[in-house]
């Protein structure tokens, strides 16, 4: 979610739900998870996965 583009394209995935998209799902690794997980859930994801990046 570093792409400002990010929480738009998620809306407009969201519409497309139930019409030829059965689920969004995030794979992130949480850094702005609480900033942006109510627009998430207004979209329709309905799962989040947490990596946690290692070097």
């Amino acid at each position: 979610m570093v792409r400002r583009d990010a929480m738009p394209l998620f809306g407009r995935l969201g519409e497309r739900l139930g019409n030829g998209l059965d689920e969004l799902t995030v794979i992130t690794n949480g850094s702005q998870l609480t900033k942006h997980a109510g627009t998430l859930a207004a979209a329709g994801v309905k799962m989040y996965r947490w990596i946690r990046w290692t070097r």
